[in-house]
């Protein structure tokens, strides 16, 4: 086989892994509701309800929100991973 090819195929099977192992499957988080009212245990709620979560899982907080919580999260067994959206430049 040519090294040109033999280079291109280990680029794309490289190129396939990482692509994957930088994946994350990302869940939102609404701080309010319908309303436009504080939702207390907005984020508490949404990870207690998230059963089926991939391992990958990571819990996007809105900005500009208030997550008000009363309920002690416990992550026994799991990596818990939560980020904040990224603010628009434009609008600080």
């Amino acid at each position: 086989m040519n090294l040109k090819y033999k280079i291109l195929l280990m680029a794309l099977f490289f190129g396939a892994f990482f692509s994957n192992a930088f994946a994350q499957s990302e869940l939102i988080v609404e701080w309010d509701d319908a309303n436009g009212d504080v939702a207390v245990n907005a984020l508490y709620d949404a990870i207690i309800a998230d059963s089926l979560r991939p391992e990958d899982r990571v819990y996007v907080l809105r900005k500009g929100g208030y997550y008000w919580n009363t309920e002690r999260i416990d992550n026994n067994g799991w990596h818990l991973r939560i980020i904040g959206e990224e603010p628009d430049p434009t609008n600080p």
